[in-house]
């Protein structure tokens, strides 16, 4: 019976370790993912002044 509570142990230990790295990852992930937003909203607002810019200058000629 040992045995038994021994290998459920290990065996509860191994899937705690892949969860705990499952985590890790998926927090990496959602980091990349916030800096990739950061960055495309930036990109955006730089387009919608070189759009306001460029509509300016239509109207002007």
């Amino acid at each position: 019976m040992p045995v038994d509570y021994i290998k459920v142990n290990k065996d509860v230990l191994r899937e705690m370790k892949h969860l705990h790295k499952t985590i890790n990852n998926q927090k990496s992930l959602i980091t990349l993912l916030e800096a990739r937003i950061k960055y495309l909203e930036q990109e955006l607002k730089k387009q919608e002044l070189i759009n306001d810019l460029l509509e300016r200058v239509i109207q002007e000629c």
